[in-house]
């Protein structure tokens, strides 16, 4: 799913929560190289609806906010 542009992750026992991120098209920068964005929707394990979270410019930043979840939460 990755080389498609859709990464879905789930925390099924800690966070009861699922995570979609999607590569979206972000135009073309000013030297004409293709710009991408990663668009993130959350959900509950036991739920279809999807919330939109953050979108991220960098790759890295989108799936190290994970983290960011799990500490508010009180995990380490």
């Amino acid at each position: 799913m990755a080389s498609d542009g859709v990464v879905m992750l789930h925390s099924p026992e800690q966070l009861e929560t699922k995570f979609l991120f999607a590569k979206c098209n972000a135009g073309r920068s000013f030297f004409g190289r293709q710009k991408c964005v990663y668009a993130s929707y959350i959900s509950d394990l036991h739920s279809d609806e999807w919330t939109v979270g953050p979108v991220f410019k960098m790759w890295a930043v989108a799936v190290t906010s994970i983290g960011n979840i799990y500490r508010s939460q009180g995990y380490r």
